[in-house]
């Protein structure tokens, strides 16, 4: 046996995430832990996104140019 959820219900946790879904809410929706809910989540998305800093940035040099 294997230690991870199937692809499917990661999806489903993701996508009740994406909806606004606590955690909690999840977990029994689902009947799995909320701590396995959380760890899923957390695995799955970064802790700090650059890329709209990078994509600012981008559109700040191409505004001041002439």
């Amino acid at each position: 046996m294997s230690n991870s959820l199937k692809v499917s219900l990661q999806t489903t946790i993701y996508g009740l995430d994406d909806r606004g879904w606590s955690r909690r809410g999840i977990a029994r929706k689902l009947g799995i832990d909320r701590e396995t809910v959380g760890r899923y989540l957390r695995l799955a998305k970064p802790a700090i996104s650059t890329a709209g800093v990078e994509e600012a940035r981008a559109g700040r040099k191409s505004q001041c140019e002439p």
